[in-house]
């Protein structure tokens, strides 16, 4: 599956991955997610920190367009929210701790942005040893009006085009991930300029 948590489900969904793991091993097969987390948020981050001689702190963004996944999504990450709305909904776990924060992810409660898996992840195959981890969800903001395609509306300037979600781990190791995904709604002007960054400069 190309789902981000199930490339590390244990830290959000650890009663039913026990479940699928067991029933999966008396199979004699293997489940996994695998796409774009894996590779970009995984694999490419700990070989590079595998030619490092001391690591202190991995710092990580990823940013995405809301409008290439669907309504679902663009509703999940605050897009046409106001900021009270936003601050009420989506940012009203921003003050918890550890311990609070591990209770209402693991009940289902509340479900997480992707990097709390990918950070689960990382500290998994790098051998650390969780001390917190906590998440902070911050709302994007566009100085205009802003057309959405997938709301089907215009998102009034200062109010939310989506969101950035961090979420920051301290291990018993000394080393801390911070990484953040950051999806919202593009402007024409900032979508342009990606589409160019990531095409390269023209002949």
């Amino acid at each position: 599956t190309t789902c981000e948590e199930a490339l590390y489900p244990w830290n959000s969904s650890p009663d039913l991955t026990k479940k699928l793991d067991a029933l999966a091993k008396e199979g004699n097969c293997t489940l996994t997610g695998v796409g774009y987390c894996d590779l970009y948020w995984g694999t490419m981050v700990t070989n590079y920190m595998g030619s490092q001689y001391t690591v202190n702190k991995i710092i990580g963004e990823s940013w995405y367009n809301v409008e290439d996944y669907g309504i679902a999504l663009a509703q999940g990450h605050g897009a046409g929210l106001s900021i009270e709305e936003f601050n009420k909904t989506i940012g009203a776990y921003n003050d918890y701790d550890h311990d609070q924060m591990k209770a209402i992810v693991e009940s289902g409660e509340y479900v997480p942005s992707y990097m709390w898996n990918q950070n689960g992840w990382l500290a998994s195959k790098l051998g650390l040893h969780i001390v917190s981890q906590t998440q902070k969800c911050i709302p994007t903001t566009y100085p205009e009006d802003l057309y959405s395609s997938t709301l089907g509306r215009v998102i009034p300037a200062g109010q939310a085009t989506g969101m950035k979600a961090i979420v920051t781990t301290t291990t018993e190791e000394g080393i801390t991930l911070e990484t953040a995904c950051v999806g919202k709604v593009y402007s024409k002007d900032e979508y342009d300029i990606n589409q160019w960054t990531l095409q390269g400069e023209p002949d």
